[in-house]
């Protein structure tokens, strides 16, 4: 697989059992949906076919490689992410994203100003935040990810537009105003 072209859609947690079952916790909306990838590779470029994938409690589930036959083999791997070809991903809806193509992206205001970069992601149930990296000195800001507080994205550009207004004071948008 051609690496400027991988996603990471999963991590190996660790071994499960004693035939070469893997914890895996997968970054995707379904995480069944690493079985219809069929082969996936770690970031060495080992490629892995998936045999089955079955759900486990908590967020993982339980991933058998055909290539992996015991529970040492499952215990080394504990750690690797394993990557995908962009191209298998399924096409995306207007107003969809991947949250790769969202990372590294430079945030600005309404208004034009630099504020700093998309750092990462997350989502803790109540739907997904954006946290944007302003500098070295200061914590990052993170705001809710809605077309309210996110009003443009553009990737093709590798900017997104924030609407800070919605979620500072005044106080605090003057000093985020000093810092950018």
């Amino acid at each position: 697989m051609p690496q400027d072209n991988l996603l990471c859609i999963a991590v190996i947690t660790g071994a499960h059992g004693v035939h070469g079952n893997l914890r895996v916790r997968t970054f995707s909306q379904d995480p069944l949906t690493i079985d219809k990838y069929k082969m996936v590779s770690t970031e060495s470029g080992v490629l892995h076919k998936v045999k089955n994938v079955r759900v486990h409690k908590g967020d993982d589930i339980i991933v058998k490689f055909e290539e992996v036959t015991n529970r040492t083999m499952a215990e080394a791997m504990k750690g690797m992410k394993l990557y995908i070809q962009r191209s298998d991903l399924p096409k995306l809806e207007e107003e969809e994203f991947y949250h790769a193509d969202l990372i590294g992206l430079q945030a600005q205001t309404l208004e034009g100003k630099p504020l700093g970069t998309v750092a990462a992601i997350y989502n803790f149930g109540a739907g997904d935040l954006l946290e944007i990296a302003l500098d070295q000195q200061s914590s990052p800001l993170i705001l809710p990810f809605t077309k309210v507080c996110v009003p443009e994205i553009h990737i093709d550009k590798g900017l997104v537009v924030v609407d800070i207004s919605q979620i500072l004071s005044n106080d605090e948008l003057t000093q985020i105003e000093k810092v950018a």
